[in-house]
């Protein structure tokens, strides 16, 4: 999410919008990251007013599309994998 901000903070939108939805995959449920993508992607339904109306078509779209692509059930998506550092500066994914 950090690294996105940065990334869309100094011009590099796509990059800002490709991290993010990096993110997504590991955490379809994350409002927050799915609005930065929504705000980078469609700034005019963000400013100068929220369009509330469109989020919600919006999500039902994007959810429609995960449960398609098998990313996520009818019921949801499953929770985010744990990742745990290890001392030797890798990752283990739960």
């Amino acid at each position: 999410m950090r690294l996105g901000a940065e990334l869309f903070r100094r011009g590099a939108r796509d990059a800002a919008v490709a991290e993010w939805r990096g993110a997504l995959r590991l955490d379809p449920e994350n409002l927050t990251i799915r609005k930065q993508v929504w705000m980078a992607e469609h700034p005019e339904r963000f400013h100068p007013a929220i369009d509330f109306a469109w989020q919600q078509e919006q999500l039902a779209r994007e959810r429609a599309a995960e449960v398609a692509a098998g990313v996520c059930g009818p019921d949801g998506c499953p929770p985010p994998r744990r990742v745990r550092r290890l001392t030797n500066g890798g990752v283990e994914r739960a």
